[in-house]
């Protein structure tokens, strides 16, 4: 099942649909703009034995403005996503879980310019702690076996009513992919990884090993998604 959360009380509506018909497998696309309180009520308790299978897109959209300061940064919005995520799917009995955030991150001008000059780039939201992160999905999903974790952006300057352009200035772009396997007790493969390798621990797929798991599973990006994902991982390759 496929559902586009994108309009006030689509979280609601989700929940309800959830409550008498529950898929195992769920593709959800998010749209947060500076709010997230939409992840708040999404999944019904009733869901929790029959969701095993969820994939989350979020659009992201953040606005800065001038005065907006240094502890107010983007990693700050991607750890408000992941509480709420957490918060939203921990009692769920999922075995996959890919989660996709796709930031739009607005800055005015000079503000865009002075960090590029003090950092050497822009470096907007892609500040997920990933290995953090990965402990922390883990840790509310005991339930998981496969777990993938993607984050993309770009970045753009707003200019001032002072310049005379009409356009948003295209300042970066960036991408940020892992995944890993969870190993249980009861898997039959344990014995075939190191053995400091334990139950509960996570090993990391190579980039083709986690492909061929996204395909095989049916966890692709829509057409839609992908043109901006491959976007942000053009410029990562050029």
């Amino acid at each position: 099942m496929d559902i586009a959360v994108d309009f006030q009380d689509a979280g609601t509506r989700l929940f309800e649909t959830l409550r008498h018909h529950c898929p195992p497998q769920l593709y959800v696309h998010i749209s947060l703009y500076n709010d997230f309180r939409a992840l708040d009520r999404m999944f019904p308790l009733e869901a929790a034995d029959k969701l095993t299978y969820l994939m989350v897109f979020a659009d992201i959209e953040i606005h800065h403005t001038r005065r907006s300061s240094r502890r107010n940064c983007d990693n700050t919005h991607s750890n408000r996503f992941v509480n709420r995520l957490l918060s939203a799917i921990s009692h769920l009995r999922l075995t996959h879980l890919r989660v996709v955030t796709n930031f739009a991150i607005y800055r005015p001008v000079r503000t865009a310019v002075l960090e590029t000059d003090s950092v050497g780039h822009i470096g907007l939201g892609d500040k997920m702690d990933f290995e953090v992160t990965k402990t922390r999905f883990v840790g509310a999903v005991p339930t998981l076996q496969y777990l993938f974790l993607t984050t993309f952006g770009r970045a753009h300057a707003i200019p001032s009513k002072k310049i005379s352009s009409e356009s948003k200035i295209f300042t970066e772009r960036w991408l940020t992919s892992k995944a890993w396997r969870v190993l249980h007790v009861n898997d039959e493969n344990l014995d075939l990884w190191d053995s400091e390798v334990g139950s509960g621990s996570c090993v990391e797929l190579s980039r083709e090993a986690a492909e061929r798991i996204i395909d095989r599973e049916n966890l692709q990006l829509s057409s839609d998604e992908e043109v901006g994902h491959r976007f942000c991982q053009c410029k990562l390759q050029n």
